[in-house]
């Protein structure tokens, strides 16, 4: 698969506006108590959590979850997708694959084959 030249490490794009440069992602973060606030630098913690399911955001004023930002390749006519414009995810294309090959997130809109998450 070929990969798109993607703004941020985790693929992500925005469904609305398809940047990848703005996104953010509600996490949850260790920080310092300071006498005048807080510093999550001088907590000496770089854990940073969330999953699909933390609040998500794009400069475009796009909101939802990561979920949403998520990004697929399709393995034939390689588009790329996010997550709700795929057709029957991981339903009817669980059929059509190898146990070995159980990886796809869903069907290509355009062409119909299996897509996989850009990791």
């Amino acid at each position: 698969m070929s990969y798109p030249d993607f703004q941020n490490e985790f693929s992500m794009r925005c469904p609305k506006c398809k940047g990848t440069a703005t996104i953010d992602v509600q996490a949850l973060v260790y920080v310092r108590l300071l006498r005048d606030g807080t510093d999550t630098d001088a907590s000496g913690s770089e854990e940073r959590e969330w999953n699909d399911e933390s609040a998500a955001s794009c400069a475009c004023g796009f909101q939802g979850k990561v979920y949403d930002f998520n990004t697929s390749q399709c393995e034939t006519c390689g588009k790329i997708w996010n997550a709700g414009e795929m057709t029957n995810p991981g339903t009817n294309a669980v059929e059509r694959t190898a146990e070995d090959d159980a990886g796809h997130t869903g069907e290509c809109p355009e062409c119909g084959d299996l897509c996989y998450q850009l990791e």
